[in-house]
């Protein structure tokens, strides 16, 4: 307790107590500053209020007491004999308009019904004007008056004078009350954390100067200070314990490393870690005679062919294998990518003294043979789905290599168990792991010791024999291979519990007959397993260089397509809709088309050359130069003064799907300024059910634009009512087939019957593609159908073809309809073209 009055003044002594008290003070005083200039002006404010409404009173009253009509002369002199004694100097009687009636005492100066002055204070603070309407003064006049504040006490002494006084207990209050908090949270704290460091206070000269002293002296300290606050000792305790384990950690973990250092020193093989460049950046003591094999050392460079054959694995993010001689040694160098630092990890393993064929299980636990079973790059038996192409093309360039200088031939299989997966899901994780194992135990029983396998991916094995004599393998004999092959996979497997039943395709491809360097007999090999697998549950099928053909035709196609949409040389041809009842061409189609050389007419139809455009994603980009291309001929021909056309454009899926296709529609028709009212979006039935939500969305957000909405080739199908009312399209497009069947098949009329039906279900228009007899013609009338389109009405057409289709379309109209004479509809329509054009 002696001590505590010491500590006291220490923490007044300091700088950051001065500084801190002081601002305490000065807050406080700003404050109560701002509320004695407030409460003074209300309170002058409140006195200058009741002063005014006394006086409004007293004019009151002089009204009440003298009910009688007074002129306005009377009016003026009563003024004069009853208001004096009141605050009342003089005042201005006013009419409505503001004219003046008359004025007694001394009365304020009106223009325009107020007064001169503005009202408010005079400037030697006399006099307060105030206008008061009639309905205040309860006389039939208005009154503008002076009043004499003179006598009243509005100066403002008596009220700061008071204030001033209140104000000052409340600044002592609360600046104490504030002080006394202060010291015991802040300056009590810190005046014994100075103690405790052995600091005398008030020796520094700034507040910053003063906190850095303390600092220094606490860094300098062996220990924490001890404080008398709990709370401070406890977070200075248990922050110097996390400080502690941190560091005790970070040791540990030094450890660690060094023993993971002296591991990888007596590891029995090779350990290397190489980043893109090929620089070898660490490499365990096994690891040196490898490097002296390949020319370099320890933080050197890998020469040109390591280098690519290493760094190739960082690229491919995917990790292998790699058999080769060094030394007259068999080394199996297993490579691990890590594609996001850039680097690859390299562990070795000396497999010369490995039975050829045998199963290892310490060697394929760790890496998997590229020469017995197992996938390179992967667990001999596992489900980890580990790519071993590189072992594989390392494996074929051997045997290509063979073969050129030994006059040899090889052939690879490709065997891939169907349905892996599932199998893998009903069986679990260990009884597919021995499944695997058991399928490589036949592979090779199957095989023999010589060929190698490798697994490349979940269920999928490639075979490499080679060796053999002569320029081209005994397909025969290969045929027989496969046959074996397949006999020893569709034995049904027994693992634990569970019998395993499968199916196998195997493609099969030979070489240097079939293809000359790797990639090709990859390629070659998984054409023949897709064609096995298309025809057939369990078939192998060879590889023939027609199929190649057919592939390298498609792939060729592509890329001319893709030429063709990126520089935007493709075509855009327009068929014309004509509207029965107003005998018009109200709309159009339009049809894209690609000049490929070589086709019929110069022209590929979209059924010809969309299905290579959707496999090499370009639908995308076909869609938009399509939406651009038609907006953009419609605004010509408005511009040319052609009669309204709207121009309808089927979209792509991949436009539906992605969720933006109404702000693509809207970017076109502002880039090509063309109305929306002209444009209308057409998206088939099967991309509609599809994506129905999506389909939803946009339709509702293009109605919202004004562009017309419709479902392209609609049967019903696969869309039911509920769906179209959750899409709500404007119009339904009849599928051409079912209109072209009318007459020929009996249940064509009730398909498209029913799906005019349901067009009427959601108010939607219908609109019948591929009319092409009186017979079709007369059905659809009957069902009233709004409009038709096709080549009995008119074929596809050029843009400027199209437009002098429409400026010609009286004699076209005359003479088209020659398939509409039977039905009797060709005289209404000729009729009526003659009266509306």
């Amino acid at each position: 307790m002696s001590e505590r009055p010491t500590i006291i003044a220490d923490a007044f002594r300091t700088r950051t107590a001065r500084g801190v008290l002081l601002a305490v003070f000065v807050t406080v005083i700003i404050v109560q500053a701002a509320f004695l200039f407030n409460a003074t002006r209300n309170e002058r404010n409140t006195a200058l209020h009741e002063l005014a409404e006394n006086a409004r009173l007293s004019v009151v009253s002089m009204f009440l007491t003298h009910p009688y009509p007074m002129t306005d002369k009377l009016l003026l002199a009563t003024s004069e004999l009853l208001l004096p004694g009141t605050p009342i100097s003089g005042g201005t009687y006013l009419r409505e308009d503001g004219s003046v009636v008359g004025s007694f005492g001394v009365a304020p100066a009106i223009h325009n019904g107020l007064p001169k002055s503005g009202g408010g204070i005079s400037d030697d603070g006399r006099f307060l004007e105030a206008v008061w309407p009639k309905l205040e003064t309860g006389a039939p006049y208005g009154l503008a008056v002076k009043l004499d504040i003179s006598g009243a006490n509005l100066k403002t002494d008596a009220y700061t004078s008071r204030n001033l006084t209140a104000g000052l207990i409340l600044s002592i209050v609360i600046g104490g009350a504030i002080a006394l908090s202060m010291t015991s949270l802040v300056l009590l704290p810190l005046a014994k954390l100075r103690r405790a460091l052995g600091l005398a206070p008030g020796r520094t000269d700034t507040i910053e100067a003063e906190w850095d002293e303390v600092l220094d002296a606490a860094t300098r300290r062996e220990r924490s200070p001890r404080l008398e606050n709990p709370d401070v000792e406890r977070r200075v305790e248990e922050r110097t314990t996390e400080l502690r384990a941190e560091i005790e950690k970070r040791a540990e973990t030094e450890v660690k490393l060094s023993r993971l250092a002296q591991m990888a020193n007596d590891a029995i093989g090779p350990m290397l870690r190489i980043d893109g460049d090929g620089k070898v950046l660490y490499a365990n003591e096994q690891a040196r005679k490898l490097l002296t094999a390949w020319g370099t050392v320890p933080g050197g460079v890998l020469p040109g062919r390591w280098r690519d054959r290493l760094t190739s694995f960082v690229q491919r993010g995917r990790p292998g294998d790699i058999e080769e001689l060094i030394d007259g040694r068999w080394m199996l160098l297993s490579i691990v990518p890590y594609a996001d630092q850039g680097v690859v990890n390299v562990y070795g393993f000396d497999v010369t003294d490995r039975p050829q064929g045998s199963l290892n299980p310490d060697r394929n636990s760790q890496t998997g043979g590229s020469k017995g079973f197992a996938g390179a790059g992967s667990p001999a038996i596992g489900l980890a789905v580990l790519t071993g192409r590189p072992a594989l093309e390392e494996r074929l360039a051997q045997g290509l290599a063979h073969a050129a200088t030994h006059n040899g031939c090889g052939v690879l299989y490709y065997v891939e168990i169907e349905e892996f997966a599932d199998i893998a899901k009903s069986v679990g994780h260990d009884a597919a792991v021995r499944f695997l194992g058991e399928i490589g135990a036949r592979l090779r029983s199957t095989v023999g010791p010589a060929p190698a396998i490798l697994r490349l991916e979940r269920c999928l094995f490639a075979i490499v024999e080679d060796g053999m004599l002569g320029k081209t393998p005994d397909t025969q004999t290969a045929a027989h291979q496969a046959e074996a092959l397949t006999a020893a996979l569709t034995e049904p497997f027994r693992i634990d519990d569970h019998t395993i039943k499968t199916n196998v395709g195997i493609g099969i491809t030979s070489f240097p007959s079939d293809g000359e360097n790797v990639q090709q007999l990859i390629r070659n090999a998984g054409m023949a397993l897709d064609h096995a697998k298309g025809e057939a549950p369990t078939a192998f099928r060879f590889f023939m260089a027609a199929t190649n053909e057919l592939v390298d035709l498609r792939a060729s196609r592509l890329a001319a397509l893709k030429r063709a949409v990126n520089s935007g040389s493709l075509a855009l041809q327009f068929q014309p809709c004509l509207d029965i009842k107003s005998c018009r061409i109200r709309s159009a189609e339009a049809l894209v088309r690609w000049p490929e050389p070589g086709a019929p007419g110069g022209l590929s139809l979209p059924g010809a050359f969309l299905p290579i455009a959707r496999d090499g994603g370009l639908m995308e980009s076909i869609g938009k130069w399509v939406l651009y291309s038609a907006c953009k001929a419609n605004k010509a021909w408005q511009q040319s003064d052609l009669p309204f056309i709207r121009v309808a454009v089927n979209v792509p899926a991949e436009l539906v799907a992605v969720g933006d296709l109404a702000s693509t529609v809207n970017d076109v028709l502002r880039r090509t300024e063309l109305d929306a009212a002209y444009l209308e979006i057409d998206v088939s039935e099967e991309t509609a059910a599809a994506h129905r939500m999506a389909t939803a969305r946009a339709f509702e957000d293009l109605r919202d634009l004004g562009v017309a909405t419709s479902v392209d080739g609609f049967s019903g199908e696969q869309l039911s009512l509920r769906d179209l009312c959750t899409i709500n399209p404007q119009r339904l497009k009849l599928r051409p087939d079912q209109v072209t069947a009318i007459g020929a098949d009996p249940t064509a009329g009730q398909t498209v019957r029913a799906a005019i039906m349901l067009a009427g279900g959601i108010d939607a228009a219908v609109t019948a593609i591929g009319a092409e007899t009186p017979e079709q013609i007369d059905f659809l009338h009957s069902l009233n159908v709004g409009e038709l389109q096709g080549h009995a009405f008119s074929a596809p057409l050029p843009e400027t073809a199209f437009k002098s289709f429409i400026d010609n379309f009286s004699e076209a109209t005359l003479a088209l309809p020659e398939a509409m004479e039977a039905s009797g509809l060709a005289g209404g329509l000729a009729d009526r073209t003659r009266r509306l054009i």
